[in-house]
């Protein structure tokens, strides 16, 4: 009996021993993705005027400022954000409202009036939207002027494809009220859903981090950036149906891959001048 106690609680200590070194390995490898990709995740300042309009009538419009996640992907300063949070009407007018049979006569309108890159060092700097991708919700900017130096940047290129159970880091940085601090959290993918397109749906983390925030797998390769998943609703919502919720409205925080981006960064382009033209659309 004594041999047999001393065996079980052997095993138990090289279980827990085992359960702590791989806690302890996926801590060490977030802190070394964090350290390489801090300055390549920055917020961006963004200031939006927007209203309302009810059978053809326009309520009164306000302007707001507010500040989002963004991934920088090229040293030029190039950066994915999430559309719908920099733009609400990105979402909010791609669903219909009113009771069935009442005719849509309510349209959110929004306008971004300004947006800004802010550098970790609070320096800000005037940017330009290149592209705007309403489906994937992806939004494009870049800085106005050449940047004196190469940004840091997360090299959209060195993809990787976890699988399910594999171990995702993501890191945010977040807003003013924290100071523009670093978050960085662990989880693993819970889902992979791959039509009509792919993406991944891992577990808690993805509603802890920021929209337009990049997922790594454990040895530093980018998975891809954190956006939502739009799907309109078949019939009519009421207005009060607006703000209950992500399930009944058909969005889903999920993670997209590199390659899609990468693809989608592709259209922008080539010239500054066809590039603003592009934003105002």
């Amino acid at each position: 009996m004594k041999n047999k106690f001393w065996i079980i609680m052997f095993c138990l200590t090289a279980l827990l021993s085992f359960g702590f070194c791989s806690a302890d390995e996926a801590g060490q490898k977030g802190k070394e993705i964090l350290a390489n990709t801090t300055d390549a995740i920055l917020q961006v300042k963004v200031v939006v005027r927007s209203g309302m309009s009810y059978s053809g009538r326009d309520s009164n419009k306000t302007e707001s400022s507010n500040e989002v996640t963004g991934t920088v992907i090229d040293p030029s300063g190039l950066m994915i954000l999430s559309l719908s949070a920099i733009d609400p009407s990105a979402i909010i007018n791609q669903f219909s409202y009113g009771e069935e049979g009442e005719e849509e006569s309510i349209k959110f309108q929004s306008e971004i009036k300004d947006i800004k890159i802010v550098q970790a060092d609070g320096k800000e700097i005037p940017a330009t939207i290149l592209l705007r991708d309403k489906d994937l919700d992806m939004a494009f900017i870049k800085p106005q002027e050449k940047p004196a130096k190469p940004f840091n940047y997360v090299n959209l290129t060195q993809a990787s494809k976890p699988e399910i159970l594999d171990e995702l880091v993501f890191l945010n940085r977040l807003g003013r009220v924290a100071n523009r601090t670093m978050q960085v959290s662990l989880d693993r993918v819970e889902a992979i859903v791959e039509k009509p397109r792919t993406f991944y749906l891992p577990g808690r983390a993805i509603n802890e981090g920021g929209l337009g925030s990049p997922v790594f797998t454990l040895d530093g390769k980018i998975v891809g950036i954190l956006l939502l998943r739009l799907q309109k609703t078949d019939g009519r919502m009421g207005i009060g149906s607006l703000f209950g919720g992500p399930g009944g409205m058909g969005i889903m925080p999920m993670v997209l891959p590199a390659e899609d981006i990468l693809d989608a960064s592709k259209q922008i382009p080539k010239s500054e001048a066809s590039a603003k033209t592009d934003a105002t659309k």
